[in-house]
């Protein structure tokens, strides 16, 4: 650079030793130089944490297993870090058929997931009021995998939900959901040590318990699908501690 003098015959100043001007610092924090090599070479990003981790391979499973129940009934539309997962699944619940969109943000099950609810034979009114009960249900889920059971209560609960006043729906329909009916769960377990002798034992709970249910393999995936009374339903997680 000039002198400030204006004096044209200044020499540019340089660092000491070097043959060059000196390199303007990269604009960009997440950048750095090199002084070795004179190229510039990327900061290393912040490490998700090891709950970040869990978190996040707990949704990839809940999404791995609902596209194994659901199957050609479930389309994947969107995944990415910074908005999470997006998917539809179409159902006919009580013989109303409904495409059901959710959202699972960054922060799910930690926060709620986004819903959108459409039908053929329902009116705008109708399903935002379906969403709105399926909301407050889905509140007791919070921290925990839910999608499966918001489908299955829709599966017991739309035909009342759409026939009662909304009053008496807003009052009621979460106790009379969370209490009554038939229950359904989906169980996750960690390992299976002698497959053939677990399966034998499951095979014997559900027939005590009188309950239907499915057993899945994915992977290291190891599913159960269980349907039957919620009083036989609860029972069952404490036959595998």
């Amino acid at each position: 650079s000039s002198s400030s003098s204006g004096d044209s015959g200044a020499p540019s100043s340089t660092l000491p030793g070097a043959g060059a001007p000196a390199a303007a610092l990269p604009a960009d924090p997440a950048r750095c130089w090199s002084s070795s090599s004179g190229r510039e070479r990327s900061r290393p990003r912040p490490m998700a944490t090891q709950q970040q981790q869990q978190e996040e391979q707990g949704k990839e499973d809940e999404v791995a297993a609902l596209r194994a129940i659901y199957s050609g009934d479930f389309h994947l539309l969107c995944q990415s870090e910074s908005e999470g997962i997006t998917f539809q699944i179409y159902d006919v619940c009580n013989n109303v058929p409904l495409k059901v969109t959710f959202q699972l943000s960054p922060g799910y099950p930690f926060c709620l997931p986004d819903i959108t609810i459409s039908s053929d034979q329902l009116s705008r009114k109708q399903c935002s009021d379906l969403k709105g009960d399926l909301l407050r249900y889905a509140e007791t889920f919070l921290s925990h995998p839910m999608v499966y059971e918001l489908m299955a209560w829709l599966q017991q609960n739309v035909q009342n939900s759409l026939n009662q006043p909304a009053e008496e729906g807003d009052k009621q329909q979460h106790q009379t959901s969370a209490e009554d009916g038939i229950w359904t769960a989906l169980l996750h377990l960690d390992h299976m040590r002698a497959k053939g002798k677990y399966v034998k034992s499951i095979e014997k709970w559900t027939s005590d318990l009188r309950l239907a249910g499915r057993l899945m393999f994915m992977g290291k995936l190891i599913l159960i699908l269980l349907q039957g009374e919620r009083k036989d339903i609860k029972v069952v997680p404490f036959r595998f501690q």
